[in-house]
């Protein structure tokens, strides 16, 4: 599915060095195609590699994943962040690779599939990083609902609630008709993606997407084509989980 992942320090960006390093060792005949969350740092940084690449000869591509269902529609330029809904944009990309499209095309289609996904976490405890305190901004009893995989603060803090509940709330945020995040109508046909974030063992993420599914057919009018369950995106020791939802 990927050739290569580069990697930075714990919650920061690659350095513009490594980005370029890697391109450089993979890149072949057909080019080579940039998956992006959308976080500032990374932008910059994997944007500038890019740049220097192509100076260097080489094909490349970019696609930018913003897939937070959580918060309001952003006003800046900064736009929504990337989650674990780009791990489905992930595999598209390969299945196009794999079946020998040019890179202009395996780009088109990560892009397409990029705008017709969405995803909404929730956490009942933060993440620690190496050497630092947990931050205490969520107390005993609390959950927190939106928060992105680096820790950042979320969309609101609740009293932690029955699961049916809170993945009632996550769908009905992932498909709204108000934000339009997600352009899925009754009648649909999905994939889910029901993410653990660290902590959260998979038997309880089992239990989470077998409620998703029915909620999503019975609730929503939406046809579950294919269903991934795991740890696919983490924030380090996170307690909880996302659900990402995309057009099947």
């Amino acid at each position: 599915m990927l050739i290569a992942a580069i990697c930075g320090d714990v919650f920061a960006s690659p350095p513009v060095d490594s980005i370029l390093a890697g391109i450089r060792a993979v890149t072949g005949p057909m080019g080579c195609l940039l998956i992006v969350k959308n976080y500032t740092g990374d932008r910059l940084n994997f944007g500038l590699a890019v740049e220097q690449a192509k100076s260097e000869g080489y094909k490349v591509e970019t696609v930018i994943v913003g897939d937070d269902c959580a918060l309001p529609l952003p006003r800046g330029i900064a736009g929504r962040r990337g989650l674990a809904g780009t791990v489905l944009v992930h595999k598209v990309a390969g299945a196009a690779a794999a079946a020998g499209l040019s890179l202009a095309d395996v780009a088109a289609e990560a892009k397409s599939a990029s705008e017709k996904v969405g995803t909404v976490g929730v956490a009942l405890t933060l993440c620690t990083l190496p050497g630092q305190v947990t931050s205490d901004r969520l107390g005993p009893g609390k959950m927190e609902l939106g928060l992105g995989i680096h820790g950042e603060p979320g969309a609101a803090v609740a009293d932690i609630q029955p699961v049916d509940v809170v993945i009632s709330h996550v769908l009905k945020e992932i498909l709204s008709m108000e934000t339009n995040y997600v352009p899925i109508t009754r009648g649909g046909r999905v994939v889910l993606l029901v993410n653990g974030l660290g902590s959260t063992p998979l038997m309880e993420l089992m239990i989470v997407a077998g409620k998703a599914v029915p909620k999503l057919q019975l609730e929503h009018g939406l046809a579950v084509d294919r269903v991934y369950t795991g740890s696919f995106m983490i924030s380090i020791d996170m307690a909880g989980f996302s659900i990402s939802i995309a057009e099947g």
